[in-house]
């Protein structure tokens, strides 16, 4: 269950610092 609990963390900021990365390039 820890991994899901990763995963979501990681989608909600990942996700976002990774659109941002997308759109400042």
């Amino acid at each position: 269950m820890p991994r899901l609990l990763l995963a979501r963390r990681a989608l909600r900021g990942a996700t976002f610092t990774e659109y941002l990365i997308v759109i400042g390039a």
